[in-house]
């Protein structure tokens, strides 16, 4: 277990973190995750505080590393965790490699380095290797930025068309008197009202569905409040032009033109 953490790029957010000193220290030093403080010691510092393992093993805590997420399937961080430094009986042998690529040539690497050990080699051909949970992560979000992109776009092309079918109400309301600022403000708030009303309703329905998403998220809210509000602000802004731009031309037509037309 020294070095796990290391590799793995985590710090210890209380106390330190193992080393192979410990392995004969009395009683066994451990770790333990914030969820698991919370469990053992509740409402109490866990640092130095000690606890007996199913077997009645005694331990006492060095250091709190945060929730970790293990396995790329389950975006929740596992359950509260302990970590101690395997006993000289352990049968299991664990190899945590941390590579700049990913290749298999670094995988060769890494069966010839333990290839004394034929067994070995041969488990290490039967790893996942190589998962990259950041690049799903990436391409989930690129995918939600499309997303809202064609959201503002579609919006922008419907409010635009339903503007320009205005226009000939647009001519025959300056004919009788209306400014073009009056009614290019009238568009607009009657345009924009509902997509205010759609807008509402789906931030409303985020605190239902949101609960659907929870499950493949790791240290997000499904509600972020940031996030909805950037969201809301970016199909506004899209409404609001798609209003105003058609407004502001048809505001421009000469009545007398669409009388004629008329």
């Amino acid at each position: 277990l020294p070095g796990f953490f290391e590799t793995i790029g985590v710090s210890a957010t209380r106390g330190r973190l193992l080393t192979w000193n410990d392995a004969s220290s009395d009683p066994d030093a451990a770790l333990v995750s914030e969820g698991a403080a919370r469990v053992l010691f509740p409402g109490r510092e866990p640092l130095g505080a000690v606890f007996d393992n199913e077997s009645g093993r005694q331990f006492h805590v060095v250091g709190v590393v945060p929730d970790i997420k293990y396995a790329l399937g389950s975006m929740r961080p596992d359950q509260p965790s302990t970590y101690v430094i395997p006993g000289a009986a352990t049968r299991q042998l664990t190899i945590l490699a941390r590579t700049r690529g990913r290749s298999e040539a670094t995988l060769a690497g890494i069966k010839r380095d333990v290839s004394p050990m034929t067994w070995w080699s041969e488990s290490i051909s039967g790893i996942a290797e190589f998962k990259n949970p950041r690049f799903q992560t990436i391409v989930l979000g690129s995918f939600a930025m499309l997303a809202l992109g064609l959201t503002a776009l579609g919006i922008f092309a419907v409010v635009a068309f339903l503007v320009a079918m205005r226009t000939r109400e647009i001519g025959v309301r300056l004919a009788i008197g209306a400014t073009p600022g009056s009614l290019v403000g009238l568009i607009v708030r009657q345009s924009l009202m509902p997509v205010a009303v759609g807008l509402v309703g789906g931030v409303l329905a985020t605190r239902g569905l949101g609960r659907l998403a929870e499950a493949q998220l790791f240290d997000v809210k499904a509600n972020d409040p940031v996030t909805l509000a950037l969201a809301s602000v970016a199909v506004l802004i899209a409404a609001l032009l798609a209003a105003y731009l058609p407004a502001r031309r048809a505001g421009r037509v000469n009545p007398i033109v669409v009388l004629r037309a008329e």
